[in-house]
C-alpha cells in the first residue's frame, strides 16, 4: 500500500471529507467503483498519478482537499470529474523543482491553487464553524468484545474508553474493564506481576461472587508510535480490531498496557 492512500474505507462523502479536514496534509477523495470513498494524501507527490491510476476510481466527481496555515476555508469549485482528476495527478507527479513550468509561470502556485478553488469566508461564517470542531476527547462505552494476554482469553461484562486526543494524534488511551468469572481474573492475572496486589485474595473474592473493575493505560511507547494512525481512524470499532503486522490486535491485547488501578465491586 503506497504512503500516499489511506488504509480505510469510508462509506459516505461527509465521513470522508471530515477526516480528509483533520489530516495536515493536502489530499484528494475520490468514490472506487463499489462505492465506497477512499482519501489519497499528498506524502509522496510522484507516486500520485500512479496511485490514482491503481485505485478503480468511478465516474463520479473527485474532491480536493487543502490544509494549510490560512485555516478552515470554503470551497467553491471542489469538484473534479474524471478527467480533471488525472490531468491534476499529472501535473503534481511530473512537475517539479526547476524544470516545472507551471511554477515557472507562477511564482507562488499553492496560492494561485487556492484562488482557483477557493472563496473567502464572511466573519460570521468563520466563527460558526469554528465552534463546530471535531473534538473526540471523552468516554465512551464500546461494544462487548474479546480480550487476550499470554494465550488466555476473556469477555468482559463492560469495557469503557476514557481517551484523550489534540489536533492531530492521540495524548492518552485507556480502557475500564469490567468483569465476574475465573477467565477474566486468570486473564488478568499477569498485569499485576509488578504490582503488590495480594492474587490470592482476588480468587477469594471470586469465590465471594465479587466482581472487579481494572484500569489499564496504554503503554507510553506503543501511543507514541501508533498515535497518528489511532487519529485516522475514527471508528471505534476499527480502532479497537486495528492489527499489528504479525496480524494480531493491538488494543485488545492486554500485555500492551499498564495497570493503574484495580477496584472489587
Amino acid at each position: 500500500m503506497s504512503e500516499n492512500i489511506l488504509a480505510t474505507s469510508y462509506k459516505t462523502l461527509p465521513e470522508a471529507l471530515k477526516t480528509a479536514n483533520q489530516i495536515r496534509r493536502a489530499s484528494l477523495v475520490v468514490q472506487e467503483e463499489e462505492g465506497s470513498w477512499k482519501i489519497l494524501i499528498i506524502n509522496d507527490r510522484f507516486k500520485l498519478d500512479e496511485d490514482l491510476k491503481n485505485i478503480n476510481v468511478a465516474d463520479t466527481d473527485g474532491y480536493i482537499n487543502i490544509n494549510d496555515s490560512q485555516g478552515e476555508i470554503l470551497r467553491s469549485k471542489i469538484q473534479l470529474n474524471r478527467d480533471d482528476l488525472d490531468l491534476f495527478s499529472e501535473l503534481i507527479s511530473k512537475f517539479s523543482g526547476q524544470d516545472n513550468i507551471i511554477t515557472q509561470e507562477f511564482s507562488d502556485i499553492a496560492k494561485r491553487f487556492r484562488s482557483l478553488i477557493t472563496e473567502v469566508k464572511r466573519d460570521s461564517e468563520a466563527q460558526d464553524n469554528s465552534s463546530q470542531k471535531d473534538d473526540r476527547t471523552g468516554v465512551y462505552e464500546l461494544k462487548t468484545l474479546e480480550y487476550s494476554c499470554h494465550f488466555k482469553k476473556f469477555i468482559p461484562t463492560k469495557t469503557v474508553l476514557q481517551q484523550k486526543l489534540d489536533d492531530e494524534s492521540y495524548i492518552s488511551f485507556m480502557l475500564q474493564i469490567n468483569f465476574n468469572d475465573k477467565s477474566g481474573l486468570d486473564t488478568v492475572s499477569p498485569l499485576f506481576r509488578k504490582s503488590k496486589v495480594p492474587v490470592k485474595d482476588l480468587y477469594n473474592a471470586l469465590s465471594q461472587k465479587k466482581a472487579f473493575q481494572i484500569v489499564i493505560q496504554l503503554k507510553e511507547n506503543i501511543l507514541e508510535k501508533l498515535k497518528y494512525k489511532m487519529f485516522q481512524t475514527e471508528d471505534m470499532e476499527k480502532l479497537m480490531t486495528m492489527q499489528n503486522p504479525l496480524g494480531k490486535r493491538i488494543f485488545t491485547d492486554l500485555s500492551n498496557y499498564n495497570l493503574m488501578d484495580l477496584k472489587v465491586i
